[in-house]
Order: structure tokens, then C-alpha cells, then sequence
């Protein structure tokens, strides 16, 4: 006979949680939100994904019930809901900083045909190359 393994905890989804921590959580789940939309196979999905979770806050039972969330989906607003909620408190205690840097729009249009265009390489190069300018405008 096989050995028995304990199943982990459930946890009441009805239940609100009350959790106090560092606002480096917000950049850090952005960086992991950022991270698997590179990974995507096509990144040119995630503006419809995000118009999808917008309606969902708008309409949970009806957008759920006419267009249920994929997997893939569920992920995703994990994550882009945690950071929403993550800045929300934020905005909301102060501890929003005003960031006194810019983007270049050039940079912002070759990171958005790279995403449509599904080329995750390119994307991270730019990621990675606006980066640098905002680090060299902080400095």
C-alpha cells in the first residue's frame, strides 16, 4: 500500500486579510509581472488580457460567466491585481514617490511593436536599455 502524504492548508476565500509590508513588494511583483510578459509566446496579448481584467473589476460575475479566465489568464491577474491593490495602499499611506525622470517615446513605441510583434528578445533589450537612461537620470 502507498504512503499517505497530508494535504497542504485551504484557505476561506471569502475571508479579507489584513498584511502590512515593504512597498519594494510593488516594484518587485512588477518585475515578475514584466518578466513572464517577455515570456509570453505572443506579448502583443497582454493589452487585450488587462482590457479583460478591467472588465472583469467592473463586472465580476458577467465577464467571468460570458468569458471565463484561461489558466494562463488567472496568472496574469494574479499578479497585475496584486500590484493594483499593492499601490492603491501605497497612494493611499504616502509612500508613493514622484520620479523625476523620462522615457523616450521612441524607446516606448519599439518596446510596444516588439511586444505585438511577440519578440521577446527585443523586448528585454529595451527593457533593459530604458532601464539604463532612467538609472542614468536618478544618478
Amino acid at each position: 500500500m502507498s504512503e499517505r502524504v497530508k494535504l497542504q492548508n485551504s484557505y476561506d476565500p471569502t475571508k479579507e486579510l489584513t498584511v502590512k509590508l515593504s512597498a519594494s513588494y510593488i516594484a518587485g511583483v512588477e518585475a515578475v509581472f514584466m518578466d513572464y510578459v517577455t515570456k509570453m509566446e505572443n506579448p502583443g496579448n497582454i493589452k487585450p488580457m488587462i482590457e479583460k481584467f478591467e472588465k472583469y473589476i467592473e463586472d465580476p460575475e458577467g465577464t467571468l460567466k460570458n468569458n471565463p479566465f484561461t489558466q494562463s489568464e488567472l496568472h496574469f491577474y494574479t499578479l497585475y491585481s496584486l500590484i493594483e491593490l499593492f499601490k492603491a495602499a501605497a497612494y493611499a499611506q504616502g509612500a508613493n514617490i514622484d520620479v523625476n525622470a523620462t522615457v523616450a517615446q521612441d524607446d516606448i513605441s519599439a518596446l510596444l511593436k516588439a511586444s505585438l510583434e511577440g519578440d521577446s528578445d527585443e523586448m528585454r533589450k529595451i527593457n533593459d536599455r530604458i532601464n539604463k537612461d532612467i538609472e542614468s537620470q536618478l544618478s
